[in-house]
Formats: C-alpha cells, sequence, structure tokens
C-alpha cells in the first residue's frame, strides 16, 4: 500500500478539554505490504484479485503474478452466453430463464456466481446488452420496504429512492408491474423495454402460471480491500483506488468512536482529510467494505459540515456529491450552529449509505469512527 501504511506506528496525542484521540497506528502488521494469497487486493502492487489460498506465486501451478493475472474467468458453464467486463473484471453468464427467484439463486450458485446487481449506470448499459428478456435482479424488499440481496453475497448498487439496490430509475422509483399483483414483499426485475426499465416483481410465479425472466449470473474479482493496519482499518475501491486511500479511525460502533471536530483531527494527523464523496460508485463501494469488513452497523464521520445552516463539502474543490446524498428527513435541524454528516452502514441492508445530520459537538455530542481520505 502507499505510504500512510508504510511499517511504521504513528502514535500522536491531540487532546482537547474533554476527551483525547487514541494512539493513531496507520502501519502493516508484518511482513512485506503485499503478500499474494493473503485474500486483500493490493492495487499499488498490481493485484486485480487476490484468492486468499496463502498460495504464494510460482506454487501449486499459479503462475508468479497469480494475483496480476487472476482476472474472473468467464468460463465453467457449457451452452450458455457469457460477457466479461475488461473495465470492471466482472463476469456475466445467461443461464436461461426461471419462474422463481430462488432458482436462479440456485442456477447462479452452480455457476460459482450470484444473481446480478448494478452498481453503475455503465454497467447496466453493459448488461442490457446481453439481455433479450426481463431479466431478475439480486433485490428484494420486505413488506415494511426495507431493501435486501437475495443472498448474502454482498455487493450493493444505488439510486436516487433505494440506495444501494439497483440502478437509477426513468422516473426515480420503481413501480410494480402492469402485468401481475405484487404482494407485500416484491422481487425486482430488468425489463428490456426501455420506457420502463424497472419494475417490482412477484419473486414466483403468481398461480402457477406461467411467467419467466432472464436469469443473468455476476462474478466479480476474488478478495477484499479492507485490511487491519495497526488499531485502523486502511482500505481502497475500484472507483477511486487510482486517487484515494482510505483509513478508518476509532471505534465504528454506535459508541465508543470520536467526536467530530476529534475525527478532523485524526484524519489530519495522517496526512488526510474526512472523506469527500465524490461519485454514487465511491459511496456504495465504500458501504460495502465498511459493511463487509465491520458486520453489524459501522458509523464514520464524513467531509460534509455545516456552517450557520448551510451544508457543503469540507473541500468544494474535492467534487463532492451535489446534492449531498441525505437520509429521509435530513439533515436535521442541528441545536446551535455547526453540525457534521456521518454515515451508518449495515452489512445486512442495502440502503443504508445515506448521510445523516449531527452536532459538531465533541462535548457530550454523538460518537462516530472517522472515515478518513488519503492521496
Amino acid at each position: 500500500m502507499r505510504a500512510f501504511i508504510a511499517g511504521t506506528t504513528v502514535g500522536i496525542a491531540l487532546c482537547a478539554a474533554w476527551a483525547c484521540l487514541p494512539d493513531l497506528e496507520i502501519s502493516q502488521p508484518s511482513g512485506p505490504l503485499a503478500v499474494c494469497g493473503d485474500g486483500f487486493i493490493d492495487p499499488d502492487a498490481g493485484e486485480e484479485c487476490d484468492l486468499g489460498n496463502l498460495v504464494d506465486g510460482g506454487e501449486a501451478g499459479l503462475p508468479a503474478n497469480a494475483c496480476i493475472a487472476c482476472k474472473v474467468a468467464c468460463s465453467g458453464v457449457d451452452g450458455g452466453t457469457f460477457l466479461e467486463d475488461p473495465t470492471t473484471q466482472h463476469c456475466y453468464f445467461q443461464a436461461g430463464k426461471t419462474t422463481t427467484s430462488a432458482a436462479a439463486i440456485s442456477d447462479c450458485e452452480g455457476w460459482g456466481g450470484h444473481v446480478v446487481r448494478l452498481v453503475s449506470e455503465a454497467e447496466v448499459a453493459f448488461v442490457a446488452n446481453g439481455a433479450s428478456f426481463d431479466y431478475w435482479v439480486g433485490i428484494s424488499r420486505t413488506a415494511s420496504r426495507t431493501w435486501l440481496p437475495l443472498e448474502t453475497t454482498f455487493e450493493p448498487g444505488w439510486s436516487p429512492d433505494c440506495v444501494g439496490c439497483f440502478a437509477q430509475t426513468s422516473d426515480g422509483g420503481i413501480p410494480e408491474d402492469p402485468t401481475e399483483a405484487v404482494p407485500n414483499g416484491a422481487c425486482v426485475v430488468g425489463s428490456i423495454e426501455p420506457s420502463q426499465p424497472w419494475l417490482e416483481s412477484q419473486c414466483q410465479a403468481p398461480n402457477n402460471s406461467s411467467f419467466f425472466r432472464d436469469t443473468l449470473c455476476e462474478r466479480e474479482p476474488i478478495g477484499s480491500r479492507t485490511r487491519a493496519c495497526g488499531a485502523n482499518a486502511c482500505l481502497s475501491v475500484a472507483a477511486t483506488e487510482s486517487s484515494k486511500r482510505y483509513v478508518v479511525i476509532g471505534s465504528p460502533a454506535a459508541a465508543g468512536g470520536l467526536g467530530a471536530n476529534d475525527a478532523v483531527l485524526a484524519c489530519a494527523a495522517v496526512g488526510g482529510r474526512l472523506a469527500v464523496l465524490g461519485s454514487r460508485e465511491e459511496r456504495e463501494q465504500l458501504g460495502k467494505e465498511l459493511g463487509a469488513y465491520f458486520g453489524g452497523t459501522a458509523s464514520a464521520w464524513i467531509g460534509l459540515s455545516d456552517l450557520n445552516g448551510t451544508w457543503g463539502w469540507d473541500a468544494p474543490d474535492a467534487g463532492g456529491l451535489s446534492p449531498p446524498p441525505w437520509g429521509a428527513e435530513e439533515p436535521a435541524v442541528i441545536t446551535g450552529s455547526v453540525g457534521r454528516a456521518y454515515v451508518s452502514v449495515s452489512a445486512t441492508q442495502l440502503d443504508s449509505e445515506l448521510a445523516h445530520a449531527a452536532s459538531a459537538s465533541d462535548a457530550g455530542g454523538a460518537e462516530h469512527a472517522a472515515l478518513c481520505e488519503v492521496p
């Protein structure tokens, strides 16, 4: 990785009258910076994936550049249609038609993948080229409109209404399939009809009637982009790997983290700043990594603050999302003159990366981890 996770430990003591930051350790536990086979994708070492089998390149028949050359192979199933996206290294397979989402899940698991999910407009356009019929998207919702993945494989997407669920719709919402009554819970299908690209659908054929959806399966590069570095967590995401790395400092649990002002100081101490989210892809991919690594719910301050009632990114020239990605009924009114935003990410729900407002007061205020970006 880059200099901010070099093999030295950085200790600081930045104290206010009411709080003191923990020692900041930004270091590798031991050994070389990149270890092929440790399960961690290190883009600075040229790794495109990492199988995590603890076998270094050159052993067990693997080439010497195993973690550079181990792109997802678009092979393994006979008689199907493959698409390979050279930009993302994702591979897609058309597994035929099914009448239930459960059958689609089974078909994709048999291929070593999952039902397709969509994380960018570019991926939507790419996948649409491989669909000949309406197709399952790996998302479902409960009666209370909580959006969940069909499978435990966690890959988010994005949308204005349901962050982490699916790609943007033509009208900002997901209407019900006009040909089928949708029960309290629903699945999502992608439609090949350009005027209505997304529909809520039943998750199985109603009343034993025949209805069919294409099953499009997806594989992506193997390996985690997040690892422990000292007492903290260091990560990268595909959307920004050429320009940013991230450090999570402090506890991401609901309590026991840092106050807002201390979070700003913590990021500055490692040569960075609180993360400015520049795209939907960056936000969603960060959410995926934080949720998968920490599990449960992880919360972290970001570089979005309020001064005298006006919210804006701490670094306006960094190209932050506009408008900011606020959750429902946010930003909340902050007592006093200064506030700061944080994200609260769930490992099990897909609509959990939106920002929330809190007081920036460290004395008795909210505590979250600091999500820092470092160039």
